[in-house]
């Protein structure tokens, strides 16, 4: 994180935020009380096209189980990184089906912190039940950050393309202009056999206050608008993605991205520009030019005018002559100064 980012006061924040939503019943459901009655009894974990997810069991007014729906959970955090739309410029087609949208998240509060991992344990522990020894152990998606103020960082993606043969019975999508401005990723995806379907979908949001029932509620944004430093809401699904060696790996999967206070990013967007506007870079050789007159070309302007008055006296004798002057000759006679006599 720049250091001219006020930690410590978004920290103070993104708490505020994180136990007013974690107390709103209209939140949905926050990964903070994910367990809230100590039982996992409704969740479990099925495979979709090779994906392993975390779904919670439905049940009707009569207790029948009814379809099962994947688990989304919320959790918030201040943006340390970032790789969200749009994406421009030429694509590598041997990289396209690792494209995807992304974003890491500091959680500063340590209670808050240590309330996250062991929610997040707890689907671990899900998964292993499910995978036994095959599913890795480490905690790959989180680090800490040490520092004057200490964090963890959480990564939360979601990839652009899945191969055709892996989307069997999903929606397809085509990526709109937010994401794919110049139809360049979507042409690099068609043409190797990598589609995009409703499970690499991610929505943006930004939070926002009703100005008639005084209400905030999240309404749909441009993915441009995040920076790093907002404090944000995202939210996710749990998935068990198969590695080497028929081993899988936890992750967390990007279904949304909300914004709820871009306050302290905008704050050091002003520090960066202030900055660099105090910067005292060397100076320019700037383009010389000659304007108005040089003392030479005054000089040469002199000289031609007064040749030219003389040209004018000439014209004008020649002019007195052609008319036949006797008085000019006679003037010119009178005072000519005369000889002297020995």
């Amino acid at each position: 994180m720049d250091t001219r980012y006020n930690l410590e006061h978004a920290s103070m924040s993104l708490l505020r935020y994180t136990k007013e939503r974690e107390k709103d019943h209209h939140s949905g459901i926050q990964l903070l009380n994910m367990f809230k009655d100590d039982s996992d009894s409704s969740l479990e974990v099925a495979e979709f096209n090779g994906i392993g997810r975390l779904i919670s069991k439905q049940f009707d007014q009569d207790g029948v189980e009814s379809e099962a729906v994947e688990a989304v959970v919320s959790m918030q955090g201040i943006i340390t990184s970032k790789d969200l739309p749009p994406f421009r410029g030429r694509m590598n087609t041997t990289k396209i089906q690792f494209y995807r949208q992304a974003v890491t998240i500091a959680v500063v509060d340590e209670d808050i912190c240590e309330r996250f991992i062991e929610q997040i344990g707890r689907v671990q522990n899900i998964f292993k039940r499910h995978y036994g020894d095959g599913l890795n152990d480490s905690c790959a998606f989180t680090t800490f950050v040490p520092g004057k103020i200490s964090y963890n960082t959480f990564d939360i993606s979601n990839r652009l393309f899945k191969k055709r043969a892996d989307a069997d019975g999903e929606q397809l999508r085509t990526l709109g202009q937010a994401i794919d401005p110049d139809g360049n990723v979507q042409r690099t995806a068609d043409s190797n056999g990598f589609v995009h379907t409703t499970d690499n979908e991610v929505f943006y949001f930004e939070r926002k206050k009703d100005p008639i029932k005084g209400q905030y509620r999240f309404v749909a944004a441009e993915p441009t608008i995040f920076q790093v430093g907002d404090i944000v809401e995202v939210q996710m699904s749990f998935v068990g993605l198969p590695l080497h060696h028929r081993k899988r790996k936890l992750s967390l999967m990007l279904r949304t991205v909300g914004l709820m206070d871009a306050k302290f990013s905008k704050d050091l967007s002003l520090s960066k520009f202030k900055s660099g506007a105090k910067t005292n870079a060397p100076a320019r050789a700037m383009l010389k030019r000659a304007v108005g007159y040089a003392d030479e070309n005054v000089s040469i302007a002199e000289s031609r005018l007064a040749n030219m008055e003389v040209d004018d006296r000439a014209s004008g004798s020649k002019a007195t002559h052609a008319n036949g002057g006797d008085d000019e000759s006679d003037q010119d006679d009178v005072d000519r100064p005369e000889k002297k006599r020995r």
